[in-house]
C-alpha cells in the first residue's frame, strides 16, 4: 500500500491465537427435545490431553440433572473409544416433562485431579391443539334481577384430553351480558386448558329466559370449537338439586371384583320449568353412605365432589364373604341454603355381593431396582399383581411373600401383604452383607377358595464390588498436621454399575485420617463414591492411600507426598505477645530483614502441652555464617529449655510439660547473628508426643507464675558462652 506521495506503507497485521483445546467438550444433538416420550438427544464425549492437563481416564462418568440415560438411570459409566470418544442418548424421564437438564462429564488426569465438560439440553412440551370445548356454568338457574351473576368456565383439551394452555377463548351469550358488559368477550386458557368469565343476570320481570352461552377456540388449522351451555333467568327461589345413584354392577362376585364403582350425578332442576330434565351440576359435594363393605380409605362413609358432567364416583369394597350381602349405598346432597332453611336431597341404590363362582387368578411379581449393594442396607421394592385370568384386578387378597435371602419390612424372610384396589401388594427386601455377589428368589403366594396356592415369582441380585478406583486430591500437600488431601474411591460391580452404600476400609502408610487413626471405614455415597480425608504428618515422605473392599481382593490405592511447607511465622512476630500459634509440622521460616524496636530480627511460636505431653523440636537449615538458637519460654516467660550450637550447626530441643494443668509456651528462633550474603531462611520441625501410660514427669507440677514485663519485650536470654571455649555450656541433644 502507498500514500499519497508514492512512498511504500507497511500496516501492522493483528494475528489472533486460537484458544487453546478443552480436555472434555459435551455436545448434545438435538438440544431442544419434544418429550413425546420417543425423541431424545445424542450425547457426544471427546477427551484429550493438553499441554497442561493429562487425561489418565479410560472411561467417562456422566451425569445428568434431569431425563434418563438408556440405563433408566441418571448416572453412566461409559468406555472411550481410541479415538477418546463416548457416546450414549438422553430422553425426558416422563412424556410433557418441560426443564432444563445439566449433562456433566466427569475423567481423572495422572495426578487424581477430576476434569468435568458439560452441556445443556432441553425438554420441551408436546404441541396440542384444540379439539374440543367444554362449558360449565355455576350456577345455571339465577334470578333476573339485574345482579346475580354465574360463573362460565370453557375447559379446552386435544384430541388425547390434554390441556390446551393459552389458546384464546370467544364468550357469547343470548341473553345477559359478560364482566365486561358486552354480549361476548375473550379471555385465554390457562395451564390447566381453563377460560373463565362471569355472566350477569339480566333486569326482567316477565316469563322465565334461556341464555345460550357458547365458548369458541380455533385449531391450527382455522377450524371453529365450539361448546355450549344454557343458563335460565327466572324467579329468585333457589333451583332445588336432584340425585340419582347407579352401580356399575348391581351383582358383584367376591371371587375378585371385590369392589364396585358407584355413581352419583347431581342436576339442578327448574321449579317453575315442567319436565325439566335438569343441568348437570359440577364441582358439588356428595356424601356417599353405605350398610355393608367400606369405600376406598376404609369408612363406611366417604365425600366427593362432581366433575365437569355433574358425577361423583367411588368404589365399595367388601372384605371376604361366602354369603350373600345387601348393601345399601346412598348420596346425599345439601340443597343452595335459603336463608333459614336448608334440606339434604338423597338418593339411593342397593348393591348385592355373591359368592364366588371361580377361583382362577394369577399372580406377577417385579422387582425394582433388580440389582441393589450387598451392604446390609440397600432395599428392592417387590411388587405383587393379583388378577383373574381376565385381566380383572383383585382387591383386598392377601398375598405371603418368600425370600432365599435377604429379610423384608417385618425383619423376617416371610411377610403378608393385602392388595389394594389395583390388586397390588408391595413389600421391601433388605439386602445382606455380602463378600460375593448372590441371587435372592422372591415369591409372592396366594391361596384360592380351593386351598389351591398360586405364585408368582422373580430374581434380586445382590452385588458387590469388583472394582475400586482411588484418587487423591491434592497429591502433594504441606508435612504438617493441619493439611489435609481428600482420597476419593469410586466403587463399582462386575457390570460397571456405580454400588451405593458399601464399606469401603481406607489405610495409609503415613499420616492420620480425621478420626486420628490411620484407618476408617467409609460408605460409598448415592453416586458410588467413598471419600475420606487425610491429615499429613511431620514427616518429609510419600503415604500410601489404599482403599479396599472385603478381605482385600478389591483395593487400589494412591500416594500423597509429604513436602515442606511454610511456619507461621506471618510478620511481626518478634516478641512474645506477637507470637503465632504452631502445630506438628516440617516448615519453613524465615527471619524479618528489619529489626524491630529492641533491635531483634527473632521469630516467635506458641503452642499448648498438657501434663507429661513431649514436645521434639529441629531447627536445621541455617545459613552458611548464621548462627540461630532456640528457647523454649513457658506462660511466664521462663527459659525451660534451649539449645545453644555455635554457628549454623543444628539445634535440638526436647521438653515435657510438668505442670499439671495444660500450659501455653513460647517457642523462640533466637537470631544471636544473622548474614548479609544469604536469605536469614530456616527449617523447623515440631513433633509432639503423649506420654505413655503410668509415665512419670519430672517438674514442680505447679503452674508458672504470672508474666512479668513481656509486653513489647523480649525476655532475658542465658548467656552465650564466650567463643574461645569452643563447645557450648549448654545442653545439647546428647545430653
Amino acid at each position: 500500500m502507498a500514500d499519497e506521495a508514492g512512498h511504500r506503507v507497511y500496516l501492522p497485521v493483528l494475528l489472533r491465537a486460537d484458544p487453546p483445546p478443552e480436555p472434555v467438550v459435551v455436545t448434545a444433538a438435538p438440544n431442544h427435545v419434544v418429550s413425546d416420550g420417543v425423541s431424545a438427544s445424542a450425547i457426544t464425549v471427546k477427551v484429550r490431553s493438553t499441554d497442561t492437563v493429562t487425561i489418565a481416564s479410560n472411561s467417562v462418568i456422566l451425569r445428568t440433572t434431569q431425563g434418563l440415560f438408556p440405563n433408566g438411570n441418571t448416572n453412566l459409566i461409559s468406555m472411550l473409544n481410541e479415538n477418546g470418544e463416548a457416546y450414549t442418548t438422553l430422553k425426558p424421564s416422563l412424556v410433557n416433562e418441560v426443564g432444563e437438564a445439566t449433562v456433566t462429564a466427569q475423567v481423572f488426569t495422572e495426578g487424581g485431579s477430576e476434569v468435568l465438560g458439560s452441556t445443556t439440553v432441553w425438554f420441551e412440551p408436546l404441541e396440542v391443539d384444540p379439539a374440543w370445548v367444554i362449558v360449565t356454568t355455576v350456577p345455571s338457574y339465577l334470578p333476573s334481577d339485574g345482579a346475580s351473576t354465574t360463573i362460565v368456565t370453557a375447559t379446552v383439551r386435544d384430541v388425547d384430553g390434554i390441556p390446551v394452555a393459552g389458546s384464546q377463548v370467544t364468550f357469547r351469550t343470548t341473553v345477559g351480558t359478560f364482566s365486561n358488559g358486552d354480549v361476548s368477550v375473550i379471555q385465554k386458557t390457562d395451564t390447566n386448558g381453563k377460560a373463565e368469565t362471569s355472566l350477569n343476570a339480566p333486569a326482567w320481570e316477565g316469563q322465565p329466559m334461556q341464555a345460550i352461552v357458547t365458548a369458541q377456540a380455533n385449531a391450527q388449522d382455522g377450524t371453529e370449537i365450539i361448546g355450549t351451555r344454557k343458563v335460565w333467568f327466572e324467579s329468585p327461589e333457589p333451583a332445588p338439586l336432584r340425585v340419582e345413584v347407579t352401580t356399575v354392577q348391581d351383582e358383584v362376585p367376591v371371587d375378585g371384583h371385590l369392589r364396585t364403582m358407584v355413581r352419583a350425578v347431581v342436576r339442578e332442576v327448574s321449579p317453575t320449568l315442567e319436565a325439566d330434565m335438569g343441568v348437570l351440576v359440577p364441582n358439588y359435594p356428595v356424601t356417599f353412605s353405605t350398610t355393608e363393605g367400606t369405600f376406598s380409605h376404609g369408612s363406611t362413609s366417604i365425600e366427593a365432589t362432581t366433575n365437569m358432567s355433574g358425577e361423583a364416583s367411588v368404589a365399595l369394597n367388601l372384605v371376604w364373604s361366602k354369603e350373600v350381602v345387601e348393601a345399601t349405598v346412598t348420596a346425599q346432597v345439601i340443597a343452595e341454603p335459603t336463608p333459614g332453611a336448608e334440606r339434604a336431597v338423597v338418593g339411593e341404590t342397593k348393591v348385592w355381593f355373591a359368592p364366588p363362582e371361580t377361583n382362577l387368578l394369577r399372580v406377577s411379581v417385579t422387582a425394582n431396582p433388580g440389582r441393589i449393594s450387598a451392604n446390609g442396607s440397600s432395599e428392592s421394592t417387590i411388587l405383587a399383581v393379583v388378577q383373574q385370568v381376565d385381566g380383572t384386578p383383585i382387591e383386598h387378597y392377601p398375598v405371603t411373600f418368600h425370600t432365599t435371602l435377604g429379610t423384608f419390612d417385618n425383619e423376617d424372610t416371610t411377610i403378608t401383604r393385602i392388595t389394594n384396589a389395583a390388586g397390588e401388594a408391595q413389600t421391601t427386601l433388605r439386602s445382606p452383607f455380602g463378600e460375593e455377589t448372590l441371587q435372592a428368589t422372591v415369591i409372592a403366594q396366594v391361596s384360592t377358595a380351593t386351598g389351591e396356592d398360586v405364585v408368582g415369582e422373580t430374581n434380586v441380585w445382590f452385588a458387590v464390588p469388583s472394582r475400586v478406583f482411588v484418587t487423591a486430591v491434592p497429591r502433594k500437600i504441606p508435612a504438617q498436621v493441619t493439611a489435609v488431601s481428600e482420597i476419593i474411591a469410586t466403587v463399582l460391580d462386575d457390570t460397571g454399575t456405580l454400588l451405593v452404600g458399601y464399606p469401603v476400609d481406607f489405610s495409609t502408610t503415613l499420616g492420620n485420617f480425621a478420626n486420628d487413626l490411620p484407618f476408617v471405614r467409609v460408605s460409598s455415597d448415592a453416586e458410588g463414591v467413598a471419600r475420606a480425608t487425610l491429615h499429613a504428618a511431620p514427616a518429609l515422605d510419600t503415604a500410601v492411600a489404599t482403599a479396599q473392599i472385603g478381605k482385600g481382593d478389591v483395593a487400589d490405592s494412591v500416594t500423597v507426598e509429604f513436602v515442606v511447607g511454610l511456619c507461621r511465622d506471618t510478620e511481626p512476630n518478634s516478641v512474645p505477645i506477637e507470637a503465632k500459634e504452631q502445630e506438628s509440622a516440617i516448615c519453613t521460616g524465615s527471619l524479618e530483614e528489619v529489626p524491630d524496636n529492641e533491635g531483634t530480627v527473632d521469630d516467635y511460636y506458641w503452642f499448648y502441652l498438657s501434663y507429661g505431653q513431649r514436645v521434639n523440636i529441629d531447627l536445621t537449615h541455617i545459613p552458611a555464617g548464621a548462627d540461630y538458637d532456640l528457647v523454649l519460654h513457658d506462660a511466664a516467660y521462663e527459659v525451660v529449655a534451649y539449645s545453644n550450637e555455635y554457628d549454623n550447626l543444628d539445634e535440638y530441643v526436647e521438653y515435657a510439660s510438668p505442670y499439671a494443668l495444660t500450659e501455653k509456651f513460647y517457642l523462640r528462633v533466637n537470631a544471636a547473628k544473622t548474614t548479609d550474603t544469604a536469605e536469614d531462611t530456616y527449617r523447623l520441625k515440631l513433633v509432639f508426643t503423649e506420654p505413655a501410660t503410668g509415665a512419670q514427669v519430672q517438674g514442680q507440677g505447679e503452674r508458672p507464675g504470672p508474666a512479668v514485663g513481656p509486653g513489647d519485650a523480649d525476655p532475658a536470654l542465658p548467656p552465650k558462652p564466650p567463643a574461645s571455649v569452643g563447645t557450648s555450656t549448654f545442653p545439647t541433644r546428647g545430653e
